[in-house]
């Protein structure tokens, strides 16, 4: 065990140092091409390499291939994996190259979801409180593929300001991977909720307050798909709508007040920034989003990254309460 163990963490720091220098290596490449965007949210004119996503693949894939190398993971699983993580990069490519509109957005994220249900990577049996496990065999497919666009354009929608989605992601996983280990789990579950944890971890140095790398729709579908993995392989389907609050709040509260899907262009920006660098609720009423909300509910005006760490305590803390919630009814 002691070995097996220290094999995995080799891996896992192979992975963190590959996505830590190919994260370097391509902010230099788009610096060098011009591919920068203006940071809204700084009073001053801040530009960053604005289509990440690649590093946290990279890294995440180099860690999936040498752990089946090592038959440390199934094959199959990490086939599908990749495959789902390749699907979500490349669907977030495409809207950053081409600017996709809103309906093909949501059509092009159940995509990602077709791997795990082609090759049988998931288990139909959803944990319930009061109620146990329950067989969904026919339904789950049909709810994975919802729950696929759900998280990927979920999480795109919530990648507002630095650092938010990386860290959104981390947090969901992290309790996940808490709840796996005090009450059941397989050695699957854990190495692979580990993996995506690391990775995420060493992308987010780049993605936090102040950012050095923009997500981008590339990122933004990529993190999206890798939620949808963490919550399909680890079987945490309940926990995950609770950790998820704050996500399926945003896009409810965004979508009803605009009244249906809008290109981002075409939508007034729900807050703005003072000389002072200072967030506030935009007067005009819509469109409303979790962070407007934030801001209204606390009767004040934040600086970005004061901002930053009251989002990042919700996210704690709805994951926590995910974990409490289904820890305490015996999850299992």
């Amino acid at each position: 065990m002691e070995g097996y163990l220290e094999v995995v963490l080799v891996v896992l720091a192979l992975s963190a140092v590959f996505t830590f220098l190919s994260s370097i290596f391509l902010i230099r490449i788009e610096k060098k091409l011009g591919i920068l965007c203006k940071d809204a949210h700084k009073p001053y004119e801040y530009y960053v390499p604005c289509i990440g996503g690649f590093p946290l693949f990279l890294g995440t894939l180099l860690g999936l291939i040498i752990l089946a190398f090592l038959d440390f993971l199934d094959v199959k699983l990490v086939i599908s994996s990749v495959t789902v993580m390749i699907c979500g990069l490349m669907i977030g490519f495409l809207d950053d190259i081409y600017d996709l509109k809103s309906r093909w957005k949501i059509i092009l994220g159940f995509i990602p979801a077709i791997p795990l249900v082609l090759m049988g990577c998931y288990k139909p049996k959803p944990w319930i409180p009061f109620i146990g496990s329950i067989s969904l065999r026919t339904l789950y497919p049909l709810l994975l593929l919802v729950a696929s666009t759900v998280y990927l354009n979920g999480a795109n929608m919530i990648d507002t300001h630095n650092g938010l989605l990386p860290m959104y992601a981390l947090m969901v996983i992290f309790f996940a991977f808490l709840l796996k280990i005090s009450t059941v789990f397989t050695v699957e579950e854990v190495v692979l909720a580990t993996l995506f944890m690391v990775t995420l971890l060493i992308y987010l140095l780049f993605n936090m307050y102040p950012a050095k790398l923009f997500n981008g729709n590339t990122g933004a579908y990529l993190i999206g798909s890798i939620l949808l993995l963490t919550i399909v392989v680890l079987r945490v389907e309940f926990y995950a709508i609770t950790a998820s609050i704050p996500m399926f709040l945003n896009g409810f509260y965004y979508i009803t007040s605009i009244k249906g899907f809008l290109q981002k262009e075409q939508v007034d920006r729900p807050t703005t920034v003072d000389k002072h660098g200072c967030i506030h609720p935009s007067r005009k009423l819509y469109p409303i989003t979790f962070v407007k909300l934030t801001l209204l509910i606390g009767g004040k005006s934040f600086s970005e990254k004061e901002l930053i760490k009251v989002m990042y305590l919700i996210y704690a803390t709805t994951s926590l309460l995910g974990y409490v919630i289904c820890y305490t009814l015996g999850y299992s």
